[in-house]
């Protein structure tokens, strides 16, 4: 994996399911299907992604070149939907800022004792 994909959407309820069921009321069962989220790029990005799915996502990637955040222009409509998508989009540019600095860290301290490692097998060669 190279690319992350982000984006905002909306709720869709399956046509047995009546829309005022709220999804985190929503139970599955077999007489109430539960809404599910679409990527439609016309909402705000939720919470869970950035507070869970992201941070968790990133490690498991380490390939990962580039995390997109998608949103359709046409939708930011008033200037509380601009403040929102400006607010997610920094969010996101934090998390992917703070991944990225903990990975470097973690790759020269692990590139230090490598230096700390080979140093040691050195010495210890000379002294025989």
């Amino acid at each position: 994996v190279c690319a992350i994909h982000t984006s905002g959407g909306s709720w869709s309820y399956p046509r047995s399911a009546t829309p005022s069921t709220t999804p985190s009321t929503a139970t599955t069962t077999s007489t109430s299907p539960a809404p599910f989220r679409r990527d439609t790029h016309d909402g705000p990005v939720p919470d869970y992604l950035f507070e869970v799915l992201l941070p968790m996502a990133m490690p498991l990637c380490p390939m990962l070149q580039v995390v997109v955040f998608e949103h359709l222009g046409f939708t930011l409509r008033s200037q509380s939907d601009i403040e929102r998508w400006r607010a997610d989009f920094y969010r996101m540019r934090d998390i992917v800022h703070t991944f990225r600095n903990t990975s470097n860290n973690n790759n020269n301290n692990n590139n230090n004792n490598n230096k700390n490692n080979n140093n040691n097998k050195n010495n210890n060669n000379n002294k025989n």
